[in-house]
C-alpha cells in the first residue's frame, strides 16, 4: 500500500493537482487505526489509504476537503478524543494533516525512488517542514499545536520469504497476497507444475540446492521466513542455514515430533537454546486445519499476529507520548 499511496501521490501531483496527505502520528488507548496509517485526498476527491474509517475518517476528511479549497497552512495537527465525537472506544488519535502541491513533486519522487529500489527512508512532518531522510527511527514528540516531531519509516513493505512451492506453499501465497505482503517463493525443483501455477507470488526463483539457501533471503526486521520444502531431510538443511540469523519470523511446517527431531540435531551441531526458541514450529495458530488451504489460513493468522505485535513494541519505543 505505501508504494501504491506514493505513486498515486506523484501522478495527481503531475496533474496539477493539490492533495493532502493524512497521517496518524500517535494512538492512545483504543481506536480504530494504528500509528503510521496514511491516507491521501486529492483536490477531484479521489483518495486511496485510510486512517480507520469511521467517524475520525469522516470529521478528518471534511476538514481536509475544505483545507484543499482554501488553507492558511501547510500543515495542520488535530486531536481526536473519540469520545467527544460520539465514540465509546476510549481512545485518542493525533493525525497531521499535510497540504501537498506541485512544489512537494520533488520529495515526492524521492521518496518513491527510495520504496522502489527497497532502501530505507523516513519520512519527517513537522508544525512547519515536510522532509526526507533516509536515516533515523520512528518517533513522536509532542509539546503543542506549533512545536511537535515526527518522524515515520516508510519502507514497511513486509516481505514473506516462503521455501518450498508445494500446495500449502500455493494456498499461502493467494491469502498473503489479499493481505499485501511481498512474497517470494524458493524451491529447487525446476519442474514444479505447482510452482507454475502460482501467480501471487511476485518473485519465484529456483535455485540448484538449498544449501545456498542463505544467499537468497537477506537478514531484517520486515522479513516473515516460512519453511516448507517437500522433505525432512531438505527443511533442516534450510534451518541449518537460517537459524542464526535475525527475522521478524522464522517457522517450519510440520509435527511437532519432527520438529524435536530437528531441533536435536541442531543443538548437536552448535545451534543453541536462545537460536531455536525463536523459531516457530509447527508454525501456525492451532485450529486443527484438515487441508492445504486451512493450513495457510493459520499460518497467515500467525504471521498477522507477530506483525502486530511487533508493530506494537516499536510503538513503545517512540517516546513519553506513546502509551
Amino acid at each position: 500500500m505505501t508504494l501504491t499511496l506514493w505513486q498515486f501521490l506523484q501522478h495527481k501531483l503531475q496533474q496539477q493537482m493539490r492533495c493532502a496527505l493524512l497521517t496518524v502520528l500517535d494512538c492512545k488507548g483504543s481506536t480504530p487505526a494504528k500509528t503510521g496509517a496514511q491516507m491521501v485526498l486529492s483536490f477531484d476527491a479521489e483518495s486511496i489509504g485510510t486512517i480507520g474509517g469511521g467517524a475520525i475518517e469522516y470529521l478528518v476528511s471534511q476538514e481536509t476537503s475544505k483545507l484543499l479549497v482554501n488553507h492558511s497552512q501547510k500543515i495542520y495537527h488535530r486531536q481526536i478524543i473519540t469520545d467527544e465525537i460520539g465514540m465509546l472506544c476510549g481512545g485518542q488519535q493525533d493525525i497531521a494533516i499535510c497540504i501537498i502541491d506541485n512544489n512537494d513533486l520533488a520529495l515526492v519522487e524521492r521518496i518513491l525512488t527510495c520504496l522502489q529500489q527497497g532502501g530505507n527512508g523516513f519520512l519527517i512532518i513537522q508544525a512547519n517542514k515536510l522532509s526526507f531522510t533516509d536515516k533515523g527511527k520512528p518517533s513522536y514528540e509532542y509539546h503543542d499545536p506549533n512545536n511537535w516531531f515526527y518522524q515515520h519509516t516508510l519502507t514497511d513493505t513486509v516481505r514473506v520469504f516462503i521455501i518450498g512451492g508445494g500446495h500449502v506453499s500455493l494456498a499461502l501465497s493467494e491469502v498473503l497476497k489479499f493481505l499485501d505482503f511481498h512474497i517470494t517463493i524458493i524451491d529447487n525443483r525446476p519442474e514444479l507444475e505447482l510452482l507454475k501455477q502460482n501467480r501471487f507470488a511476485d518473485i519465484k526463483k529456483i535455485i540448484p540446492h538449498y544449501q545456498e539457501i542463505s544467499e537468497y533471503i537477506p537478514e531484517g526486521l520486515q522479513h516473515y521466513v516460512i519453511i516448507m520444502t517437500h522433505s525432512h531431510y531438505c527443511d533442516g538443511i534450510v534451518l541449518e542455514q537460517l537459524v542464526n540469523k535475525e527475522f521478524a519470523y522464522l517457522g517450519m511446517m510440520g509435527s511437532q515430533k519432527k520438529i524435536e527431531v530437528l531441533f536435536s540435531k541442531l543443538q548437536a551441531k552448535g545451534a543453541s537454546e536462545s537460536q531455536l526458541s525463536k523459531v516457530h514450529g509447527p508454525i501456525g495458530l492451532a485450529i486443527d486445519c484438515q487441508n492445504p488451504k486451512e493450513i495457510a489460513m493459520s499460518i497467515a493468522a500467525q504471521l498477522i499476529q507477530q506483525k502486530n505485535l511487533f508493530s506494537q513494541s516499536e510503538n513503545y519505543e517512540l517516546g513519553t507520548f506513546v502509551l
